[in-house]
């Protein structure tokens, strides 16, 4: 049987484990999808690195779990000769950004795009469990542009 300071610290923990992501300034629930809102692109050659911003923190499931991964992420190069060999994401759950390492076949043409957006509506989902319509999306050029 636990003693009472025991549960105490329990409690303790899981209020402060589940609110650590709310929103300091505005603590009303927030009924809208999470949105993509900035995306950069560093690199050269064949490996580039692209962040993608969110309007809030992100998870990879709905009860406010999982680090985004590849799976939540599809990444497209339209280009005609050159594709994308592999890409990796590193993210942390609750974080409001997403890194996305990208290997390509050869070096690209200037004016080549990169478009991000979520796999399907179920593979990212803010706070309160609302997932990201999987028809947002943001691209960039190579240049960076």
């Amino acid at each position: 049987m636990k003693t009472f300071i025991q549960r105490a610290i329990i409690l303790a923990i899981v209020i402060i484990a589940t609110t650590s992501c709310v929103k300091k300034d505005n603590p009303a629930p927030i009924v809208a999808p999470p949105v993509m809102t900035e995306i950069s692109i560093s690199g050269e050659s064949l490996v580039y690195n692209i962040t993608i911003f969110f309007n809030e923190g992100v998870y990879a499931n709905h009860n406010k779990t999982g680090d985004l991964t590849r799976n939540n992420l599809s990444v497209v190069l339209a280009s005609g000769e050159t594709f994308i060999v592999s890409y990796i994401v590193t993210h942390s759950a609750c974080q409001k950004n997403a890194n996305i390492r990208v290997v390509l076949n050869k070096e690209p043409s200037i004016n080549e795009v990169i478009t991000v957006q979520p796999t399907s509506c179920f593979s990212i989902y803010n706070f309160n469990g609302i997932g990201m319509c999987s028809t947002e999306k943001l691209s960039i050029s190579i240049d960076g542009t």
